[in-house]
């Protein structure tokens, strides 16, 4: 019985919210690595209907294996004579919403590359799957978020998932993932047609089933002449064409698959015979749980009750004496009776992203298969023939489509003797052209005036001009539309490239419906420049002389200036503005500013303005040659004295008073600079202090002054006081020493 249960729940061991006892059908869909889903009609007077929700879960069996399958109700109808269809899908479609990230690898076996595959997914924590793999082999891939846009892709249904790579035949059991190189068993079930089951669809396949082939290749020979290689025999009969009353012959190119010779034909051929089951009926038979007593032997009746997907079962064609093993490759399991409703047998696929190929010698070739057919013209008297051997003519202007190498068509004409190759011009043609299946040779284009060309990656409207190109791998679209250029990756990505009358314009599209609405230009090479020129538009001029370029190495970006011009940055009106960086550096020795008049920090805060030297270097206000100093104004001069900045501290035991009076004060005229002059600064006094020649105890000795011209004032400061406590204890030492005198 089918038991409903919240979103969020994670224990499935209860009732949940309730039984679904009122459901009036509950049906289980199961393909093989297909869909899985589940369909319920449920009446509004239902105990449970108010707690049908989006997103809750619906407990229920799949199968005689599969019980207890999780399935998540995606949509819920509107009612209909008072009873809902509830659609749910199983649990283990949540890959589906889950992205992986943008590029991931794997190799090894199966089983390794599931658990990449599990480690990989974004976005569910904790991550629910467990994952298994019977396949051994050995493989490895990759996955593009450009091609893989979930989790669920990267299973099975996309070029490059892991069925490509593995094959194989998943079971998906709630969260836990299963690949095994064969799922199911081989069943004791016959199911009898021709005897005691009959299918129109069946009835089709079995008139278009083929006892013969008549292999053919079409090769140059060393004068590059065509030859159409064919079997002296011409056709290849199958083990069964014993069995039907005529043969039936299929026609198949084996050109381009390394045929060059009459033995190589016969070989690929052969194989083709076995790999294709050539004069075994195809099978596509749906049986509905019902009808079993009708279309199995009573023997098999247990047998079939508990066959389920992936199983194989025995078909037999009475009347043509031909047993085939069948795979169940779908069935709907219907819970309420717990039995299947319906089980459908057919081909088996070895994976969901497999198009018409065949296994021969060990690797996959692609096989071209073209049948002889005649249909007739407009005027119910031509007839028109498409094959690769040469028809019968019945008309003049009778007409042959003959597929040749690389999938390209040729049209033949019969002029009463010959079938004559035909040239086709323009005007000739009316209504539609089929491009795919004609060759186009030397179309005069002068005859094609309106109209739309296309093809699968490629539209052109000759009305308006527009033009487009498909990426057949990814989907993505250019447009040319008169002076736009449109790329298209669906929405989110539209772009746009324009010439308006202000020049090149890059802008996102109007239907760009993501966030990315950014536009870019990228320039990918060695060294990669854009160039800027004066000149009118003479091509020698712009190619020879650029006025300006904006350049990249790789590892710098260079603004580059012809004929000495410098790099300014202004607002529109001319002024010049700021430029906010991490670092300038400079090719030199120096960071020179030429027209700047201060250096500020932002006044938004508590900021400082810092200058960091590099090792013992020093700050330095000063000429560019040192060879003269300008003033540093102040509120204070705060220096760091911390503990933490000093090694091996002692206490100063020399004299710190015979230092200061060794000091030779002296009075002086200052020497300043005056842009690039040195001039005596003549002021109302002279200049009272030090010379640095003559004081040596004050001097920098951090070798940050190299040529001993500078006085550390921290230094200086640090003297006097050693001087002003020595001369403290000497007048300590009077005063007692008067104390006593004055005593005695």
């Amino acid at each position: 019985m089918a038991i409903l249960y919240k979103a969020n729940e994670t224990s499935f061991t209860h009732l949940g919210l309730g039984m679904l006892h009122d459901a009036i059908h509950i049906f289980v869909t199961e393909e093989r690595n297909g869909i899985f889903e589940l369909e319920m009609k449920y009446p509004v007077s239902g105990d449970r209907f108010a707690d049908l929700k989006p997103d809750r879960l619906i407990k229920v069996d799949a199968g005689h294996l599969l019980k207890n399958q999780r399935f998540k109700i995606i949509r819920i109808t509107k009612p209909l004579d008072g009873i809902v269809t509830i659609y749910a899908e199983h649990v283990s479609m949540l890959t589906r919403d889950l992205p992986l990230p943008p590029n991931v690898s794997y190799s090894g076996d199966a089983t390794s590359a599931l658990n990449t595959w599990k480690n990989a997914i974004i976005g569910i924590d904790p991550n629910p799957f467990t994952v298994f793999s019977d396949i051994a082999i050995s493989g490895s891939g990759s996955w593009s978020i450009k091609d893989i846009k979930n989790a669920r892709d990267a299973l099975g249904g996309v070029d490059g998932s892991l069925l490509d790579t593995y094959g194989g035949e998943y079971l998906f059991d709630n969260y836990d993932i299963r690949l095994y190189a064969n799922r199911g068993k081989q069943s004791g079930a016959l199911i009898a047609y021709g005897r005691n089951l009959t299918d129109l669809e069946q009835e089709e396949n079995i008139a278009d089933t083929y006892t013969s082939i008549y292999p053919y290749a079409v090769m140059t020979d060393d004068n590059q002449n065509e030859i159409i290689l064919t079997l002296p025999e011409y056709y290849l009969d199958s083990e069964y064409v014993g069995n039907y009353a005529r043969r039936k012959i299929l026609t198949v190119d084996f050109s381009g698959n390394e045929v060059t010779a009459v033995e190589q034909l016969r070989t690929k051929a052969e194989a083709y015979l076995i790999n294709n089951r050539i004069g075994v009926p195809k099978v596509n038979l749906k049986i509905k749980y019902v009808d079993l007593a009708k279309t199995l032997d009573y023997e098999a009746m247990q047998a079939i009750e508990e066959v389920n997907v992936c199983d194989w079962v025995t078909v037999y064609f009475e009347e043509y004496g031909i047993k085939t093993n069948e795979k169940i490759i779908k069935t709907v399991w219907d819970d309420l009776l717990q039995q299947y409703d319906s089980i459908e047998v057919g081909e088996a696929r070895a994976s969901l992203a497999q198009s018409i190929n065949t296994t021969v010698d060990g690797k996959l070739e692609t096989v071209s298969v073209n049948l002889n057919t005649i249909r007739l013209a407009a005027d119910g008297k031509t007839k028109i023939y498409t094959g690769v051997a040469e028809p019968i003519a019945s008309n003049i202007n009778d007409l042959w489509y003959k597929p040749v190498a690389s999938g390209a068509v040729e049209m033949y004409r019969w002029d009463g003797i010959i079938w004559a190759l035909q040239k086709t011009s323009a005007d000739s043609l009316a209504g539609t052209v089929d491009f795919a299946t004609v060759q186009a040779i030397n179309i005069d284009a002068n005859a094609i005036s309106t109209g739309t060309l296309s093809g699968a990656n490629f539209w052109l409207n000759l009305i308006t001009g527009i033009m487009q190109f498909t990426n057949p791998t990814t989907g993505d679209t250019l447009n040319l539309d008169q002076a736009k250029i449109i790329f298209g990756a669906g929405t989110t990505y539209e772009r746009i490239l324009e010439y308006t009358s202000e020049g090149l314009r890059m802008r996102p599209g109007p239907n760009n419906t993501g966030t990315n609405l950014n536009t870019s230009l990228r320039l990918h090479g060695g060294v990669t420049y854009i160039d800027f020129f004066p000149g009118d538009g003479d091509d020698d001029y712009e190619e020879t002389d650029p006025r300006a370029r904006i350049e990249t190495n790789g590892q710098y970006i260079n603004l580059k200036t012809a004929y000495g011009e410098s790099v300014r940055v202004v607002d529109w009106a001319g002024a010049a503005r700021d430029i906010i960086a991490r670092d300038f550096i400079t090719t030199g020795n120096y960071l020179t500013y030429h027209y700047a008049d201060r250096w500020e920090a932002p006044r938004d805060g508590n900021r400082g303005l810092i200058a960091s030297p590099n090792g013992t270097g020093a700050f330095y206000v000063c000429t560019p040659a040192m060879d003269a100093y300008y003033p540093v104004w102040a509120s204070a001069f705060v220096v760091s004295s911390s503990e933490k900045f000093k090694r091996n501290i002692k206490k100063l035991e020399t004299s710190a008073l015979e230092m200061v009076n060794s000091v030779e004060i002296d009075e002086y005229d200052l020497v300043v600079a005056d842009g690039d002059e040195r001039k005596v600064f003549k002021g109302k006094r002279k200049d009272i202090g030090m010379i640095a020649e003559k004081s040596l105890h004050f001097t920098v000795q951090d070798g940050t002054d190299k040529d001993g011209t500078m006085i550390d004032l921290y230094r200086t400061v640090s003297i006097q006081m050693k001087a002003i406590q020595e001369l403290s204890a000497r007048n300590d030492e009077l005063e007692k020493r008067i104390s006593k005198l004055e005593k005695i």
